[in-house]
């Protein structure tokens, strides 16, 4: 049995809120709450996957990703996206500037659940 992630969906919770709900493991934080978080908070958090869309307020993925690898996140980044000529593009930036962050682009919650299984 593999254990449970804790996951981490950023963002207004009626975008994301037709994920379904696995387990008391998932959080739910506008991203105005996450602008604010320290490092110390975002690392004290225990997040395994993180999901959230393209641009979360005043942040986008990339910005979000920096601000996970400086708090020593790990674990996987869903960004959702609009439907993209070129996807791999975002990866390239963030695995550049955040290697140690598993950078997944999907274009519909559905892929999330896909690629978790």
């Amino acid at each position: 049995m593999q254990p449970q992630s804790n996951i981490l969906l950023l963002g207004p919770a009626k975008e994301l809120s037709h994920l379904d709900k696995a387990s008391e493991r998932e959080a739910f934080m506008p991203c105005s709450e996450f602008e604010k978080l320290t490092e110390k908070q975002i690392a004290e958090l225990a997040i395994d996957i993180v999901i959230s869309m393209f641009v979360c307020g005043s942040l986008d993925c990339l910005e979000i990703s920096q601000r996970l690898a400086r708090a020593g996140f790990t674990g996987r980044y869903y960004v959702l996206v609009p439907d993209l000529p070129d996807p791999q593009i975002i990866i390239d930036e963030i695995t550049q500037s955040c290697p140690e962050i598993d950078i997944q682009i999907v274009t519909s919650p559905a892929a999330i659940k896909e690629a978790s299984q």
